[in-house]
């Protein structure tokens, strides 16, 4: 029986998880932050209401619209808080989609691993699933986002993220197919 020799082994790239990391701690810090600020909005905006209706029943009862231009005020002010507290809810909203995505960078890199052997390509994908594929089953190899190399058999296409040395596993493996043809 013949042994099978292995020709290369992947290394995994501690850069995206770190850039990934660094990434989920500065959006947490902003939406606190804004959730904070947004709160102090809603207590400000909440104040300027009751003062306004304060101020127009206060204009009702004397009849005087000395108290016109103190409403136009307040009603301008509270525009401007509203607008200000929807420009903070759209930057949480990224800021929870950056979040999202960079958490999905470290599911998908962490423990992904690849060895190319004569005979095969084997290793663990996203969330460790163990995948092996024979050489002869695979009909094509590329490259892709995040360091990643897909390989494509007739039955699947399998990507492995976060791969250090991609590019030379990527030309390994083309050999290996172009030879075995």
């Amino acid at each position: 029986m013949i042994e099978e020799k292995k020709i290369i082994e992947s290394n995994h790239n501690n850069i995206i998880t770190i850039v990934s990391i660094f990434i989920m701690i500065i959006t947490f810090c902003i939406l606190l932050s804004d959730m904070k600020k947004i709160n102090r909005i809603n207590e400000v905006l909440q104040y300027r209401l009751n003062y306004s209706q304060s101020t127009e029943d206060l204009q009702e009862i004397t009849g005087n619209n000395k108290y016109r231009d103190s409403i136009y005020n307040s009603n301008r002010k509270i525009s401007e808080q509203k607008k200000e507290k929807y420009i903070y809810i759209t930057i949480n909203i990224i800021c929870v989609i950056a979040f999202i995505c960079a958490l999905t960078s470290i599911l998908l890199s962490a423990n992904t691993s690849l060895v190319v052997t004569d005979k095969r390509v084997y290793g663990t994908i996203a969330l460790g699933k163990r995948v092996d594929i024979p050489l002869k089953a695979i009909s094509s190899i590329g490259t892709g986002f995040l360091q990643s190399i897909i390989v494509s058999s007739s039955s699947s296409k399998i990507c492995f993220y976060g791969i250090a040395n991609y590019k030379e596993i990527h030309t390994e493996i083309s050999n290996l197919i172009l030879s075995d043809n």
